[in-house]
């Protein structure tokens, strides 16, 4: 199936059943039309490449910092309570 979004001209082609879920999103009034959710998903994508390019940069600077020394060892609380704070700052 056939997807126009926003401008006419533009179109892209969905697999029926992401066709068929993306229907069933605006049914059930989440979204106004099929174009939305088309919008949303990129939106979202954009938003996980970023995340994903943010946790590469921090992953290379922590490498980068425990190569050269520059690291205290948590104890097992510390760390613990570092995964809490961290996993709930991402959710919410």
């Amino acid at each position: 199936m056939i997807l126009s979004v926003a401008n006419p001209a533009k179109t892209i082609e969905l697999p029926e059943d992401l066709q068929a879920f993306a229907e069933e999103r605006v049914r059930a009034g989440e979204f106004a039309s099929v174009s939305e959710v088309a919008v949303e998903a990129i939106r979202l994508l954009k938003q996980r490449d970023a995340r994903r390019a943010e946790v590469r940069d921090e992953l290379a600077q922590l490498f980068g910092e425990m190569e050269r020394g520059n690291f205290i060892e948590p104890s097992d609380d510390e760390f613990a309570q570092a995964v809490r704070d961290r996993a709930l700052k991402h959710l919410g």
